[in-house]
């Protein structure tokens, strides 16, 4: 396994970095490295948007952290460079003895650690329209899990008065409102380069309001219990497909016009009419 399963939290002049340990980078082969940096990226954005403790206060900012206590080599950083990350060393903090020849000479050599970084743009990074939307929810939104109906209820209701407030949208709970949220979002999106956060409440109000948006379109639909798939979708005649909307909000952060979330909406609603798997 090339990277350590634990993720370890720090928050340093005011950005929060979850960092990874690498096992053993110079023997590891590169493209290996690569993918499993790549799919820790992922899980610590993952985290940073549905963990309401590690942006707390909102001010800070947040960044994911590789570290290799070996020198990795020249295929590792043209890898990991291409992944956006950039480089700098670091003093591990403690003596390493260096070769019997080095000993017998009295002298000791200060290990380094070779450290990767990925800063992760905030709303406010982006643009002040995205930064207002994203601020009604962590200023008003009672943070709690989709199986509360308040919490559901809440958070749709904020949607609503953040796309108007934030991007002079007026929306509803439905396909329009979907699309017209998409658009909004990833034409500011758009303005900048590099991987991007939402807070966890502002993910968490987009998946109400995405769930809620597809209630309407399938009035049989419900929210359940269910932690794998929390919103239970169902038409007129057609069967049960279990879903998560706030998957499908951090995808939307992830992969932009590719995982649009009215497109999300409309296939878990189709799925209905033909299938029984999850999605």
């Amino acid at each position: 396994m090339p990277l350590k399963a634990a993720t370890i939290l720090a928050v340093h002049q005011g950005r929060v970095e979850l960092s990874a340990e690498i096992v053993d980078g110079a023997r590891d082969a590169t493209d290996a490295l690569v993918e499993a940096v790549r799919a820790r990226i992922v899980e610590h954005q993952t985290e940073i948007m549905t963990d309401a403790t590690i942006l707390d206060p909102d001010s800070l900012s947040v960044a994911s952290a590789f570290i290799s206590r070996d020198p990795l080599g020249a295929a590792h950083h043209d890898g990991l460079a291409r992944l956006g990350l950039s480089t700098a060393m670091t003093d591990g903090g403690n003596r390493e003895e260096g070769s019997i020849f080095g000993r017998l000479g009295g002298k000791n050599r200060r290990s380094q650690l070779d450290r990767w970084v990925t800063p992760y743009l905030r709303a406010r990074d982006i643009t002040p329209r995205l930064a207002a939307f994203e601020g009604v929810f962590v200023d008003e939104l009672t943070f709690g899990e989709l199986t509360d109906e308040d919490v559901v209820e809440e958070g749709a209701a904020l949607t609503v008065q953040a796309a108007r407030s934030a991007f002079g949208a007026g929306i509803s709970p439905g396909p329009e409102g979907i699309a017209a949220l998409d658009e909004a979002i990833l034409r500011d999106r758009a303005t900048k380069q590099g991987r991007w956060v939402l807070s966890p409440a502002c993910v968490l109000g987009l998946a109400a309001f995405v769930g809620e948006s597809i209630r309407s379109m399938a009035p049989g639909s419900r929210w359940s219990d269910d932690s794998e798939g929390p919103l239970h979708i169902q038409v007129k005649g057609g069967v049960v497909v279990a879903s998560d909307p706030t998957v499908r909000v951090i995808d939307l952060v992830l992969r932009g016009r590719q995982a649009r979330l009215g497109e999300y909406a409309e296939t878990v609603v189709r799925q209905s009419l033909t299938s029984g798997a999850r999605t």
